[in-house]
């Protein structure tokens, strides 16, 4: 069924009732095709259809029971009655809740609208794929702006765009890698005496503006170059950007709140992300031993401005590896994320996966996402976040072949395995890459089973149910085979056993307005548990 045949709306309603089963768990109850959901505490009752109820799917109507009679009823109705819900069973109030919730209403449907032809990449055409994005998130497409100011920078309206650059007089240029930041790719120069600085457009604008940026600029300390001619293109993150053949992905600041969180580049985070390569270093020369096509990208270089903490944040930009040069033929190098969009037209969905190859397919995923994750947590002390916009699969004559995992921002370390590089870390770099291993289980659990392998093994059981069995038996083989190798863990012990998975809590953290760190989890359904 293609995005056309689908009543739009129905995607963001979705998403309010997926986070609101999970998080509040309410009375529910299946009557034929339809499940009614309580609202406790406020003593009202939503009716969905249902597409299926195992795996659960909805459909594309929703009634709120009103004077004992059941009227059809719309996202902005259903936004407003959880809010009221929500106001009761935490005893808070949220105005901002429901501007967030049309403000990512209005970009999803925007998206939805949009016929911009796909990019001829194949890679670049699944990060500009994700036209509804995480499906237990309330507002997944919020982003602050308006959307008229985000229409030439959303990846999800396939767009291009040109950089901003500024020159820096080198005294007032920081990098911890000078030759890597010497931008040889880029058609624009800086006088002598200066470094060239590329900036994001969205951004630069909010820089300029800057009352220590317009007095470097006053002062000669930078000079505003204007616009490059070289087109890069937005990857699924909007802020970092990707140019065919280029060696590296830029990875600017944005000084804009994006689903939950303001999406900067801290100043302890450009620092902590060259630290974090360089140590990794040695860990990942043995990961390459253990799981040769394993890959995690590294972010070698930062650079910016040596004027204050603010303007640094704003002009700051990453290096990042870009994995697509060095494809091969018959591969293709996909998003993970992309593969389970409802709405994404892509060739790797796993929609177009015909139903024989479903099996396998599943099982070669397992293979390159699993184990590689296990093995930096349990053997050396690394926390991945392999979420589903964290990982790109190289898919080599149309099966899983490799797993190629990104983010050093969102990499934290264990430190009782690491403790040579704390020691030598500033101590706000320190709070932000540690966490202990509860934490760090957590978030590897969360990402890797629930937000990843859980959403890609129900778009496996979408196509096939009869499948459940062997495909979540497929997991637990593979966590088995891990133990086998590396020895038993107390955490892969109670995966196996069917012990409840941590789900992170997008609703609740949203509504209580905490930092993204802070999110609390709650149990959520673990497959393996059905196989006891």
């Amino acid at each position: 069924m293609t995005v056309q045949t689908l009543h739009v709306e129905r995607f963001i309603w979705h998403n309010l009732l997926n986070c609101y089963l999970r998080e509040l768990q309410p009375p529910t109850r299946q009557v034929g095709r339809d499940l009614h959901i309580e609202l406790p505490r406020t003593h009202q009752l939503l009716k969905v259809a249902l597409q299926s109820a195992d795996p659960l799917q909805f459909g594309e109507q929703i009634w709120l029971k009103v004077h004992h009679q059941w009227h059809p009823t719309r996202w902005q109705e259903v936004g407003e009655v959880l809010a009221r819900e929500l106001t009761a069973q935490t005893g808070e109030e949220n105005p901002e809740f429901l501007h967030q919730l049309e403000e990512s209403a209005r970009f999803t449907l925007r998206f939805l609208q949009d016929a911009s032809p796909a990019p001829q990449d194949s890679y670049l055409h699944s990060e500009q794929s994700l036209t509804l994005g995480h499906r237990f998130h309330p507002t997944p497409k919020s982003r602050s702006g308006s959307l008229s100011s985000w229409e030439k920078y959303s990846p999800e309206l396939k767009t291009r765009f040109v950089l901003r650059y500024f020159a820096v007089q080198e005294a007032y240029f920081e990098t911890n890698a000078p030759d890597l930041t010497r931008f040889e790719h880029e058609n624009i120069k800086a006088p002598e005496g200066y470094r060239l600085l590329p900036a994001h457009p969205w951004q630069a604008r909010l820089a300029l503006a800057q009352p220590a940026i317009k007095q470097a600029l006053e002062k000669g300390i930078l000079l505003d170059l204007g616009e490059g001619s070289v087109h890069y293109a937005p990857t699924s993150s909007i802020r970092t950007l990707y140019r065919e053949g280029h060696p590296w992905f830029y990875k600017f600041s944005l000084h804009a709140r994006i689903t939950n969180c303001l999406r900067k580049n801290a100043h302890y985070e450009l620092t902590g992300a060259a630290l974090l390569t360089e140590h990794m270093r040695p860990v990942l020369q043995d990961l390459a031993q253990v799981f040769p096509e394993t890959r995690v990208l590294l972010e070698p270089a930062y650079c910016t401005v040596k004027l204050d903490t603010h303007s640094k944040e704003y002009l700051g930009m990453l290096l990042r590896e870009n994995p697509a040069p060095d494809l091969r033929d018959g591969e293709a190098l996909v998003l993970c994320a992309t593969l389970t969009d409802e709405a994404a037209q892509h060739p790797a969905h796993l929609s177009r996966v015909s139903s024989k190859d479903l099996l396998p397919w599943w099982k070669a995923y397992l293979r390159q996402t699993v184990a590689p994750v296990l093995h930096l947590f349990f053997q050396h002390g690394v926390v991945l976040e392999p979420h589903l916009q964290n990982v790109l699969i190289v898919l080599r004559d149309g099966l899983p072949a490799q797993a190629i995992f990104r983010d050093l921002e969102g990499t934290k370390v264990l430190p009782e395995h690491h403790s040579d590089l704390l020691q030598n870390a500033p101590q706000e770099v320190r709070k932000a890459i540690t966490y202990d291993r509860d934490q760090g289980w957590k978030r590897v659990a969360y990402c890797l089973l629930v937000n990843h392998l859980l959403e890609v093994g129900k778009g496996i059981l979408i196509q096939n149910p009869q499948l459940k069995q062997d495909a979540w038996q497929a997991l637990a083989d593979e966590v088995e085979a891990h133990q086998q190798k590396f020895g038993a863990e107390p955490e892969l012990q109670d995966l196996l056993s069917g012990s409840p998975l941590p789900g992170k809590a997008n609703l609740l953290n949203r509504w209580q307005r905490q930092a993204d760190r802070e999110a609390g989890y709650v149990p959520v359904a673990n497959p393996l548990k059905e196989l006891r």
